[in-house]
């Protein structure tokens, strides 16, 4: 066997090609020293023969270069695939380097001296810009691949075919294919002349490029006239890489971006109508890419491409897209009928459509019709349906009872309004609230001298004050409310009775004037039925002061108003003499059973009206007793 002795220098020591791949120099090196083969310069640098034809070089191995061939360590570093790491990331450095086969520029290996160029390890890189040929990977006599030991001895070792011998495939610096090779070949040398997203990085671009394979793998090229399918991942139908389809899969993902956002759309609708077993898996995956804002650009057209799809109906709100971005949802210019019909319901949404308030379009898909209604139109209908009231919400804010309500209507002093919102009437609530605004009390306590809202009602009641008169006054300037409540109702409203009873002596004064009471007014006075008020007649309790024949036979009685009044203020109902004179109703009902009160209606009907002279006459006897 022949020992090998290892020089500190070789004699022979060919100079470094501008661009050339470690690997390249190497194999020269070799053989100007004429080494029977690669593994006898492989033993030298203490590695596997493969190692050097893989371009896979650790330092050691660059500093015995460096001492046997006079180069610098640095400059032969830069010569490795290594200097492709930076620029690639460490997860596209592993994939998209190769290392086992060779591709070479037929037109660049007939100039100067036989080499390899470092440039060509890069899998997606196919075209050499310079002479605007198709790179070759293969023999063109065999089809076997090439190594880079066949590639430096220059011809294939299954055939003997020479590589010099091998014809060009030109490409046309017009064509995609060319443009998306130089941009390739701009980034790597970092020059900032790509036409697409040029503020984009080698390492960012071939993220984008590889999480477009997701939407184009499997799809027929967007660049061909013919059907030439593309395998992005870095693979052929045998599972092997290739420069055909790495060219037309890096060709595509150009033509993909560029013309953006016209033909990222196209790509997006094919991608959607193609059959894949695992589309929604692989949209998910393409989605990934999102995670770096440098893509916002494209994120935005993305959505607003599934944005769109849903307004032409061809999407549900439940499409994946929106469950993974919900505030994508919010982006859209259209809502589903279904969306907001427990808003409306389906009649409503109809009405308002046809009142011009809300607008709406309906996509037909086959035999269905699909009905949208435009966002910005339902917000203001929204918006318009919050200005009403029904005539509960306004009774509440004020403070009343809803029966209450006809009245105020009656007098003007609220108006209602029919709307496509509802089948009943509706209040305008700045209306309601200027109401109250104009009833509002100033601040104050209340004192021993002032009656509540619903005090004054029920007092005053039988001398004709009611809700709507109460308002009167208050806007009159008649009476001055007072609150003592952060809440703005009528309710919380107290007055001081002096000034109620001025205004109800106004109030008997315009009485005063009319014909007197009918026979229902009497009846509501008294809280009695018809029946009850016939037996008051015949005993001669209330006696009218008039009756009038009526042209159908019928007849009317009239009563002498003072009279009623006069009984009205002078007696007084149980229940309002127990809260009048603070007595309680058990003790009134048993003075009634002793005798001492009498029922001023003689046991005629269920109510019992008293005196109140009597009722007080008996209460101030109760105070003064010793008892007491």
């Amino acid at each position: 066997m022949m020992n090998w002795r290892v020089p500190k220098m070789l004699l022979i020591r060919p100079e470094v090609i501008e661009g050339e791949s470690l690997a390249s120099f190497t194999h020269r090196l070799a053989k100007a020293n004429v080494y029977p083969s690669g593994s006898n310069l492989a033993k030298i640098l203490r590695c596997d023969a493969s190692r050097i034809s893989r371009n896979d070089f650790d330092d050691k191995m660059i500093e015995k270069l460096s001492q046997i061939s006079g180069c610098a360590a640095e400059k032969l570093k830069a010569m490795s695939a290594e200097v492709f790491q930076s620029l690639l990331g460490e997860t596209f450095y592993q994939q998209m380097i190769q290392r086992r086969r060779v591709k070479y520029c037929p037109a660049c290996i007939t100039e100067g001296v036989h080499r390899h160029c470092r440039i060509w390890l890069l899998y997606p890189l196919t075209v050499c810009t310079e002479h605007m040929v198709l790179l070759i990977d293969k023999c063109d006599a065999c089809g076997a691949y090439i190594s880079m030991h066949n590639y430096m001895k220059g011809k294939c070792s299954r055939c003997g075919h020479s590589y010099l011998a091998s014809p060009y495939k030109r490409i046309e610096p017009e064509s995609i294919v060319y443009l998306s090779q130089k941009d390739l070949t701009d980034r790597i040398s970092g020059r900032k002349e790509s036409l697409i997203f040029p503020e984009f990085s080698l390492q960012q671009y071939m993220s984008l490029a590889y999480h477009s394979f997701y939407l184009l793998d499997g799809m027929n090229s967007f660049i061909h006239d013919k059907p030439i399918p593309i395998r992005g991942f870095l693979r052929n139908k045998n599972g092997q890489q290739s420069v055909e389809n790495a060219t037309t899969a890096f060709a595509n993902v150009h033509w993909m971006y560029s013309n953006f956002p016209t033909h990222y759309y196209q790509v997006l609708l094919a991608f959607f109508r193609h059959k894949y077993r695992t589309k929604y898996e692989k949209k998910a995956f393409y989605e990934n890419v999102f995670s770096d804002r440098a893509f916002l650009p494209i994120q935005e057209a993305y959505d607003t491409y599934w944005l769109e799809q849903w307004h032409e109906g061809k999407i549900r709100s439940d499409f994946s897209v929106f469950k993974s971005n919900q505030a994508l949802l919010t982006k859209r210019v259209f809502l589903s009928r279904e969306e907001i019909k427990d808003k409306f319901g389906y009649g409503k949404v109809e009405k308002l459509a046809d009142s011009n308030m809300i607008q709406t379009k309906i996509l037909k898909q086959g035999s269905r019709k699909r009905y949208f209604v435009e966002k910005n139109s339902l917000e203001k209908a929204v918006q318009r349906r919050g200005q009403f009231f029904t005539r509960i919400q306004a009774a509440s804010l004020l403070g009343i009872g809803r029966d209450a309500v006809p009245s105020i209507l009656q007098a003007g002093l609220l108006h209602e309004h029919k709307t496509p919102f509802s089948e009943d009437t509706l209040l305008v609530k700045n209306e309601v609230a200027e109401l109250m605004k104009r009833c509002r009390g100033r601040k104050g306590e209340k004192t021993d001298d002032d009656l509540s809202f619903h005090q004054a009602l029920i007092k005053f009641s039988v001398n004709g004050l009611t809700i709507v008169k109460l308002i009167m006054f208050i806007m009159e300037g008649r009476l001055s409310p007072r609150t003592s409540s952060p809440e703005e109702k009528l309710s919380d409203l107290f007055f001081n009775e002096q000034q109620l009873w001025e205004c109800v002596s106004d109030l008997r004064r315009e009485k005063q004037h009319s014909d007197g009471y009918y026979m229902k007014d009497v009846m509501l006075l008294l809280h009695v039925g018809e029946s009850t008020m016939n037996r008051l007649m015949v005993e001669g309790i209330f006696v009218p002061e008039r009756i009038l024949l009526l042209r159908d036979g019928r007849k009317q009685y009239l009563f002498n108003m003072s009279y009623i009044d006069r009984f009205l203020s002078e007696h007084v109902k149980i229940d309002q003499a127990s809260k009048e004179f603070q007595v309680s109703e058990v003790t009134i009902r048993r003075r009634i059973k002793e005798g001492n009160l009498q029922d001023a209606m003689r046991g005629i009907g269920k109510k019992y009206w008293l005196s109140r002279a009597e009722i007080r006459k008996i209460v101030l006897c109760h105070n003064a007793s010793p008892a007491a």
